[in-house]
């Protein structure tokens, strides 16, 4: 039975087990809860599995962009020596940045490449799990791109701004 009140629906409880008790002295009243109780018990296993999605989204974000500046910093510390000799010769700081930040976003390119084309293939297996959003949602196969290239970018500067800081002096006497 569902009750619409603009009144505290606490308050109506007493009221209501009366009622009940002159319609069938033998009914119990049991198992009251308001409608957005009801919606939110109805609603929290979807919940719990969104925001598990979320967090294994997240955690595999962070791992994407740790193995994304594990391997650029591995890659300036073995071309020590040619980034010293490179800003011997001349190269400016900002070349050097901009080298690293390059292959860096090289990296992100081919992988994303490869994962939209991944996920452009799963979209028609996806789509009958989908309900309100389309498979091939533009937001999605724009907006998350956009954010893994420059949460990239950000990533590839660390590795960048260390590698323009190399004293080739320092590089070549490693060396």
């Amino acid at each position: 039975m569902a009750i619409r009140t603009t009144a505290a629906p606490e308050a109506l409880i007493p009221s209501l087990r009366k009622a009940l008790r002159e319609i069938d002295p033998n009914a119990a009243l049991a198992d009251i809860q308001t409608m957005q109780a009801s919606i939110d018990e109805f609603s929290s296993r979807r919940r719990f599995q969104t925001v598990l999605l979320s967090t294994f989204a997240a955690v595999a974000l962070g791992l994407a962009l740790v193995g994304l500046y594990g391997v650029l910093a591995h890659s300036v510390r073995q071309r020590t020596a040619e980034i010293g000799v490179r800003i011997a010769l001349g190269a400016s700081r900002l070349a050097v940045l901009g080298m690293v930040l390059r292959q860096g976003l090289l990296l992100t390119f081919i992988g994303l490449g490869v994962g939209l084309a991944g996920a452009w293939g799963a979209t028609r297996w996806l789509g009958s799990m989908l309900f309100g959003v389309d498979a091939t949602d533009p937001v999605t196969f724009i907006g998350v791109p956009v954010f893994l290239v420059l949460v990239s970018g950000l990533a590839c500067l660390i590795p960048g701004w260390k590698a323009a800081r190399i004293d080739p002096v320092e590089a070549l006497r490693c060396q």
